[in-house]
């Protein structure tokens, strides 16, 4: 193997050499690294298909969203969604009204 380039660069895993000398390329090639412009295109990585949610499914899901909150949370959320409620409420009779709303 002779370098047409100095530096040629070797890449493998993502990481990449320059390499100046003949001997330290042919050392590379034996342990399996390539020439950057040689180097094999990557497969595309394709992203699963996510499930599609009914609706019934996306209430529970926010139902359970909401039984996480705490008060403060559940107070943003109710003044964010004009859901009406006593600023004296307890976070139970908050969560109440903001579940209400959320299945309709």
């Amino acid at each position: 193997m002779h370098l047409k380039n100095r530096p040629t660069y070797f890449v493998k895993n993502g990481i990449r050499k320059p390499v100046y000398y003949t001997v330290d390329a042919r050392q590379l090639t034996e342990e399996g690294w390539v020439i950057e412009q040689e180097e094999k295109p990557t497969a595309k990585i394709v992203e699963p298909k996510q499930p599609e949610v009914t609706e019934e499914e996306e209430s529970t899901d926010e139902e359970e969203s909401l039984d996480d909150m705490t008060r403060a949370e559940l107070i943003d959320f109710a003044t964010a969604n004009d859901i009406d409620f006593k600023s004296s409420a307890s976070k139970a009779e908050i969560l109440e009204a903001c579940k209400e709303f959320v299945n309709g």
